[in-house]
């Protein structure tokens, strides 16, 4: 609602602390993340997608942030950011990030 009366700025101090109460809430994260997006802040919500990503309980969880990425990615011009970033992972966590990569391959 502020975000809708051009208040841009208090809309996202509004969800940087609902982010923080309710860290544990992907809802909450999405709509902060999808703000900084409409704010002008796109490493912002690349690196609240990216927690998403990384706190997921498991690969299906891990997909639907993938998705996101992917569409915050194509909106904003870092697809190939999004798909080196993943291959660096790679490295870390071989085993999640292949099946990751592969997902994300097909979804691009």
């Amino acid at each position: 609602m502020l975000n809708r009366q051009g208040l841009i700025s208090e809309s996202l101090e509004v969800l940087q602390d609902a982010a923080r109460r309710f860290e544990k809430a992907p809802a909450v994260q999405v709509q902060l993340a999808t703000a900084y997006t409409s704010a002008g802040f796109p490493l912002e919500a690349e690196r609240v997608l990216w927690r998403l990503y990384d706190d997921a309980a498991d690969d299906w969880a891990r997909r639907g942030w993938i998705d996101e990425l992917v569409h915050a990615a194509q909106a904003n011009g870092w697809v190939e950011e999004v798909l080196a970033k993943f291959q660096e992972r790679r490295k870390t966590t071989p085993k999640r990030s292949v099946r990751c990569l592969h997902w994300l391959n097909s979804t691009s």
